[in-house]
């Protein structure tokens, strides 16, 4: 395992170093402001070793780790409970 930068993890200070300034200087010229969720995952290639893509989708609207985040602060601690997003097609 990879040891933290300064305490920070590794994945975090590349974040923070390499694609927020990328994204904001761009993110500046469009004059956006808002939420922005950043889709990445981890795979493993032919040889099995585990590799990340860092970066898979960029969306202006937050992310369902952030919803989940957020409704877990307004709930007990060990909840259970469904969470399941409708569309008018299906109400």
């Amino acid at each position: 395992m990879l040891k933290p930068v300064k305490g920070i993890p590794r994945l975090y200070k590349y974040y923070e170093d390499t694609v927020v300034p990328s994204l904001e200087s761009e993110l500046r010229k469009l004059n956006y402001e808002g939420p922005l969720g950043i889709d990445a995952f981890v795979y493993r290639d032919n040889e099995r070793t585990l590799n990340l893509k860092p970066v898979v989708e960029i969306n202006p609207r937050y992310t369902m780790g952030r919803i989940a985040m957020e409704l877990g602060q307004h709930i007990g601690p060990r909840p259970l409970g469904l969470f399941q997003i409708y569309t008018r097609s299906r109400i």
